[in-house]
Formats: structure tokens, C-alpha cells, sequence
């Protein structure tokens, strides 16, 4: 079904589409860490301003 959705798509919106599918699954990755409780408050930060950094990305690319 996604290979049809974008065999409609034009090449520019396909990269949009994978950009965005990319960041999502960084950011799962990224609250998936979050949820550990080894992690240190240090580390903690770290992970929450990449998730923002992510966050600003994705709405950057979805105002294009």
C-alpha cells in the first residue's frame, strides 16, 4: 500500500516522505531511551534535546 501511495507521489515528495518516516523512527528510538531507568539525568538531557532537535526538523520539512 505505501508503494502505491507513493507511485503517485512526485519524486521531492517521496524524499519529504522518507525524511519524515526516518525522523519518526528516531524519534521511537529516542523515547524508547527516555523510558530506561539506567540513564543518567546527564543523559536524560541529552536524548530530550536530540527529541527536540528531531521535533524542529520535522516541522521545518513540513511547512516545505
Amino acid at each position: 500500500m505505501l508503494s502505491e501511495k507513493r507511485a503517485t507521489l512526485s519524486s521531492s515528495e517521496v524524499a519529504i516522505s522518507t525524511q519524515l518516516e526516518e525522523i519518526d523512527e528516531a524519534l521511537g528510538h529516542a523515547a524508547d531511551t527516555l523510558n530506561k531507568s539506567d540513564f543518567s539525568d546527564q543523559q536524560r538531557e541529552i536524548v530530550e534535546q536530540f527529541i527536540d532537535e528531531l521535533l524542529d526538523t520535522r516541522l521545518e520539512i513540513k511547512k516545505c
